[in-house]
């Protein structure tokens, strides 16, 4: 919940050009990324992957890959030069 009230309040500041706008990106992609982390490192060390996930396969299969990915597009973006220094 926090992560997702970080990303809406990041949407509304790059929305706005706010100064803060940058920096609560960073923060999201941080505790985004953090909980993410957190979250699989859970996963294996209670074995979930040995239980029948039921429905719950989307998230391991789908879901948690394009957080990574769409994390490191974010991360990429963040780390250029921004186009007012060139």
């Amino acid at each position: 919940m926090a992560t997702a009230l970080l990303a809406l309040m990041a949407l509304i500041a790059l929305r706005r050009r706010s100064s803060a706008a940058i920096p609560l990106v960073w923060l999201f992609l941080a505790v985004g990324l953090l909980d993410t982390v957190n979250a699989i490192i859970q996963s294996m060390r209670f074995s979930v992957f040995t239980h029948g996930l039921g429905v719950n396969w989307v998230i391991v299969t789908m879901y948690v890959p394009a957080l990574l990915v769409s994390s490191a597009l974010i991360f990429i973006q963040l780390r250029r030069p921004s186009r007012s220094a060139a």
